[in-house]
């Protein structure tokens, strides 16, 4: 396989360069606050597997000596760089490639795993040490009498070999069991004695070796769904080996740590959808526990991985988890494809056609991807009915503490805390709704508008939000983008051609993962380059009260509550709670509003989160802290809502409250409260702070810190930021 120039593509073969220290965000931030220079990380690249010797380095740093090719066979399933003598050559003379088909495991459970590919000629011995029987009689017999698998062909030993069933026996025509799980091999320059199938030096029970099971790991990340998978294609297309799909529980994957009740339902939604479908076609779906590399390593004992195919998952902090993956799949000679499937672009890729940075704003970022192309079309569905699956055995699903079908929430350590979740997860009822979408758009291109959703908002009752399904991928990026062009291009004949306005939605989250692609620091505030280092306040106090829904501002309080019941949010909402929590009113950092949002947003994409977050605080993405516009938590909400319906609903200490004053509940005088049955500072708490005091006092801060900055550096320096006033007012809807 031809190595790419990249670390994540659409396949690699399993080698990782060192991180580099050379600046990829040029420091950004330098020009705000006096912080360090910042180091990127640079994703791993590749190298070639196909046609090289065992020169390679393993586990240990110990290298292979090609010279000693005819004397010590290496395989690089060998845990820990180990060797095994073999004392001959194999059939194609110098190269290894092999493992000797025993049956039996090492000393160290199987550490070594190795196969020693060779043809074994009557009165040869292997040179692994001597081999005894349960009496010490040395079993030369039994092995000058086994059969070997050599390129896919099982090599008939002379001494009687019964061909159809692939059993051996001895000369007398004894089965030779009992020597196979009595041999010894050399492991670390020690003889180990095997007896009936235990190790002597450590009391574990050995298991049966399955190599003659070539297998090929499809792992679902994010990317849960069958259409347009083209990980899944990689791993079913492969002759070579049974397909074994597996979805791995590590705490992290596809969320992070901050994950509730909500999110965690909607991803094990969209796992019983994926995992009724295999099962429809004659798979499974296995659900295991654990890291990734110790899963994949216990695998590798049991089966010949031929490939592990995944996602891409570009955001940064996933980086050290797949880095880990691919050493382990470089040790072992495994092929990795990782495949663009969460993005419509490789975001690695515009930031390498941007000259190595990215793109400083969103016009420059479509200007980049225009001159880079389309993204490519849909892949074909796969025929799950024509694929072979693997089965594994009920011992090795107990040692990879395996689901025996995929876990609730309750399984996994959530509590239910009376949420109300409204958006149910799974891929056929996603491309259900997206149909639907798809109906809706093209009415909106017929009538000469577009993005009827947003144009038409609809806080209290939203049509079915596509988001949560684009974050887990049980809906394809690439289809949402082709079919909504498609529809455009149908309706209006070429003329005016298909834009990214009318996707720009999908076109801004592009944005943010490439934004965040490089930079491990994205999320906070310090070791952030592209980010303005605030000096927020720090007030637990007041932190709690928004986390609560308790600020006495309905608007805000109905946003928190239903976020936290239903775990979404109108686009609207997520701002005013947004500008609320940070350059508002509270100022306080909009590192809290993240974690927020990550735990109870269904949708809460990392990097799509982050970007929101610093965009509308002015973190980043802000022309250089002009941020004379704020929005007013009394009166936002009512140019889409009124009557304050939405906040009746969700804030119901409010119900009865007249339209009039619904939005500042405090201003209602007494006989209006006691007639709504809600008295303000008792049944629900009065403002929590002046919202007029505070935004000039914040608007003041900022504007010291942009004097500052502007004296300093003499001009407005290089940042992330709009293109323009028009992109301000579209992001808030102004």
């Amino acid at each position: 396989m031809s190595p790419s120039k990249r670390a994540r593509t659409d396949s690699l073969s399993t080698t990782k360069k060192d991180h580099s220290n050379e600046s990829v965000f040029k420091c950004l931030s330098e020009a705000y606050c006096e912080k360090h220079s910042c180091n990127s990380v640079k994703t791993p690249s590749v190298m070639q597997n196909a046609g090289k010797e065992h020169a390679d380095t393993m586990d240990t740093g110990k290298e292979y000596d090609k010279k000693m090719l005819a004397k010590e066979v290496m395989h690089p399933s060998l845990m820990n760089c180990e060797k095994v003598n073999t004392g001959i050559k194999d059939a194609d003379g110098m190269k290894t490639a092999g493992k000797v088909n025993t049956g039996i495991k090492d000393a160290d459970g199987m550490k070594t795993a190795g196969k020693v590919f060779s043809i074994l000629k009557t009165g040869e011995k292997l040179q692994t040490g001597e081999m005894y029987s349960e009496k010490g009689e040395k079993t030369e017999k039994c092995l000058n009498n086994m059969s070997i698998q050599h390129n896919g062909k099982e090599q008939i030993k002379e001494h009687g070999k019964n061909e159809s069933s692939g059993e051996m026996y001895s000369e007398k025509g004894e089965k030779t069991e009992k020597c196979l799980n009595n041999m010894s091999i050399q492991h670390n320059g020690k003889e180990q004695i095997k007896e009936h199938g235990k190790n002597e030096s450590s009391g574990e029970k050995t298991i049966p070796s399955q190599y003659d099971k070539d297998v090929n790991i499809f792992w679902f990340r994010n990317g849960i769904r069958l259409h347009d998978n083209g990980s899944l294609h990689n791993a079913s297309q492969n002759t070579k080996g049974k397909l074994l799909p597996i979805f791995i529980f590590d705490g992290e994957t596809p969320t992070t740590n901050l994950c509730g009740y909500n999110k965690i339902k909607f991803l094990l939604e969209c796992l019983e959808d994926v995992e009724q479908q295999f099962q429809e076609a004659g798979g499974k779906l296995y659900f295991l526990q654990g890291k990734p590399v110790k899963l994949f390593r216990i695998l590798n004992r049991h089966f010949n991985l031929n490939r592990i195919c995944f996602d891409q998952d570009i955001e940064p902090i996933w980086l050290e988890r797949d880095n880990a993956v691919k050493d382990f799949c470089i040790s072992k000679k495994i092929d990795v494809f990782e495949h663009i499937g969460a993005t419509l672009w490789d975001p690695l890729e515009i930031i390498e056609a941007n000259g190595g940075t990215p793109p400083l704003t969103y016009a420059q970022f479509c200007h980049v991807t225009r001159a880079i192309d389309q993204p490519p079309r849909p892949k074909e569905d796969i025929d799950l009915k024509k694929v072979n699956f693997l089965e594994l055995s009920e011992t090795l699903l107990e040692e990879l503490n395996c689901f025996p079908s995929c876990p609730s929430a309750e399984d996994l350590g959530y509590k239910w805390s009376g949420e109300k979740k409204v958006f149910k997860g799974g891929e056929r009822l996603a491309l259900k709704y997206f149909n639907r979408r798809v109906i809706s758009e093209k009415e909106a291109f017929i009538d000469r508008s577009f993005l009827p959703n947003r144009h038409n908002p609809d806080i209290l009752c939203p049509p079915k939000s596509l988001s949560p399904d684009l974050k887990f991928g049980c809906l394809s990026i690439k289809k949402f983008y082709w079919e909504i062009i498609d529809a455009f291009e149908e309706v209006n004949k070429g003329s005016p051609p298909a834009c990214y306005l009318i996707v720009s939605q999908l076109i801004w989250r592009e944005f943010f993962y490439t934004m965040s692609a490089n930079n491990p620091f994205f999320g906070e505030i310090e070791r952030n380059p592209v980010c303005i280092d605030f000096p927020w306040y720090k007030d637990d106090e007041a932190l709690s009260k928004l986390s609560l829904g308790m600020t006495g501002y309905p608007f805000i309080d109905a946003g928190v509550r239903q976020m936290r019941k239903e775990g979404w949010t109108h686009h609207i909402v997520r701002n005013a709670i947004s500008m609320f929590l940070t350059r508002g009113d509270l100022w306080l950092s909009w590192e809290h509003g993240v974690e927020l949002f990550m735990i109870h947003m269904i949708d809460a994409d990392w990097a799509v989160t982050v970007g929101n977050w610093m965009w509308v605080s002015s973190s980043a993405f802000e022309r250089a802290l002009n941020c004379s516009y704020c929005l007013d938590p009394r009166t936002y909400g009512k140019e889409v809502d009124p009557d304050g319906a939405y906040i009746k609903k969700f804030v119901p200490e409010l119900a009865n409250f007249p339209a009039q004053y619904i939005y500042a509940p405090w201003t209602a005088p007494l006989e209006e409260q006691e007639k709504a049955s809600c008295i303000i500072g008792k049944d629900y708490p009065g403002p929590m702070i002046d919202h007029d005091k505070a935004s000039i006092e914040n608007n003041k801060m900022i504007l010291q810190l942009q004097k500052k900055v502007l004296s300093k550096y003499k001009r407005e320096p290089d940042h992330i930021k709009p293109s323009d006033e028009s992109e301000i007012n579209t992001f808030f809807r102004i």
